[in-house]
């Protein structure tokens, strides 16, 4: 049962949705859901041989083919683990590359053209900013670099990349809102948030931006304990009271979480009891919900984050359990415990495939070296087999180390290569084996995993489609 540091962090990329957090341990661990596969486990800090251990929250951010994790390492430098499709996982130490200063909070990230982007408070109060630019990263002090003074930050920062200009915001000690906006044009410059002219209240905690309806957005927990909301409009921020707008009962407990979902603008937070509350709406419409009574939640602990996947919109939160509970909506409000149904990759000892597709067909395996890589395995056969023919084998006999992690890989001749999207544990010597089914056309394979068999019954099933299994059924 993880205990949680800090809140965890949710991010979509191909097809998957991705739940990140660090745990008592200090080993960032992903839950992550597949279509096919369910919900599944890895632990990210052990991808990559020497990684260090987190400290406090982990950022997760989605680039084209590409899941990045950046997190405070025990020392209080900035560690950065990503996985790029078809090469497997790599570590950075960017306190070295790029000669960062040592960091107070967990990163607030945002992706420019060609750059990814890292703001996070330093151990002076400053906001640092960390950047990827042509192969190498660099760093900046934001004090330094902006035009006048900027405040100091007592709070951790959030970031946004909108109408081609980057946007970072952080409480500072007086509680106001220290804000800085970057565009080709201008270069750096410093905006006021909280002004007289909208009286706006001074900030409680964290900020989050949201950008909506061809608008920028902040919201923020104020001093009344309340949601403040900041639209930029007419060339000046301009305040709302969210709580007294939507009538809502609750104070609020936590920095709160924003996304666009279903045309309307989504704010939820933990509330003063330990629910978790929503308020949405569209223009100046505004309502309030409790969505751990609508879902029957449990207390939360941690602040909320939000996703959406699949036309579902996901809210996870670490429960007083210690648990991580996912709030989704489909129609109606439910509530999962990841931590029941996350499951780590089973452990085999063969893989089958069947050929029931009008084609011929080789079977290989993807599998990822101990430092991270991804590899290709030799073909199981020397040449494609035909229709109506399955195959069965052992991994270790093309190239697959003992312990490995591998998913299977299926090349039909002068056609689709389809990966499977069900990942196991290569054990030399374990009794069951892992049986797929290829179908349809050469352009357009269909691979399906039919279960988990013991080796000594899989001949006897071989070519018969098993009702499936959860990948699991059988833990390594």
């Amino acid at each position: 049962m993880p205990i949680i540091q800090g809140r965890p962090s949710a991010v979509v990329l191909d097809a998957q949705m991705h739940v990140a957090f660090t745990a008592a341990s200090g080993v960032v661990t992903d839950y992550y859901y597949d279509r096919d596969a369910g919900w599944m486990a890895q632990d990210v800090t052990g991808r990559v041989v020497g990684s260090p251990l987190a400290k406090g929250a982990v950022t997760t951010i989605a680039t084209e083919g590409q899941w990045h994790a950046l997190y405070r390492t025990v020392g209080s430098g900035l560690s950065h683990l990503y996985y790029r499709n078809g090469d497997g996982w790599f570590y950075d130490d960017l306190s070295r590359l790029a000669g960062a200063r040592a960091m107070e909070g967990p990163a607030a990230c945002a992706v420019t053209p060609g750059q990814l982007h890292a703001f996070y408070r330093d151990e002076r109060g400053h906001i640092s900013h960390v950047y990827y630019r042509e192969g190498e990263w660099y760093w900046e002090d934001m004090a330094v670099l902006v035009p006048g003074s900027i405040p100091d930050a007592a709070g951790d920062p959030t970031a946004i990349y909108v109408y081609k200009q980057l946007h970072v915001a952080w409480r500072s000690e007086e509680g106001r809102l220290g804000h800085c906006y970057h565009d080709n044009a201008t270069g750096w410059v410093r905006q006021e948030m909280i002004t007289p002219a909208n009286r706006a209240p001074d900030a409680k905690g964290a900020p989050v931006f949201l950008a909506y309806e061809n608008r920028l957005e902040c919201f923020y927990r104020d001093i009344n304990d309340h949601i403040g909301r900041l639209t930029f409009a007419q060339g000046a921020w301009q305040y709302e009271d969210l709580t007294l707008a939507s009538e809502s009962p609750v104070l609020v407990a936590g920095d709160p979480a924003a996304i666009g979902f279903n045309h309307r603008a989504v704010i939820v937070f933990r509330d003063h009891r330990g629910q978790i509350a929503e308020l949405s709406g569209a223009g100046n419409k505004w309502m309030y919900r409790d969505l751990s009574q609508w879902s029957a939640a449990p207390r939360a602990v941690e602040d909320p984050v939000l996703a959406t996947f699949a036309d579902q919109l996901h809210v996870v939160f670490p429960a007083a359990s210690g648990h991580l509970h996912d709030i989704y909506f489909d129609g109606n409000w439910h509530d999962q415990d990841l931590d029941l149904i996350a499951r780590y990759p089973a452990a085999i000892g063969e893989m089958s495939l069947h050929n029931a597709g009008l084609y011929t067909v080789l079977m290989r395996f993807n599998y990822l070296e101990p430092g991270g890589r991804q590899r290709l395995s030799p073909a199981t056969t020397s040449l494609p087999f035909d229709y109506g023919m399955t195959r069965t084998r052992d991994p270790g006999r093309y190239d697959v180390p003992d312990g490995a992690e591998l998913w299977i890989d299926v090349k039909a001749t002068f056609g689709d290569t389809v990966e499977g999207r069900q990942h196991f544990i290569y054990r030399k010597d374990d009794p069951h084996v892992a049986r797929y089914h290829c179908a349809g056309t050469t352009l357009d394979v269909k691979l399906v995993f039919d279960g988990l068999d013991d080796i000594a019954t899989s001949a006897t099933n071989a070519g018969t489609p098993a009702a499936k299994r959860r990948p699991g059924d059988h833990i390594a």
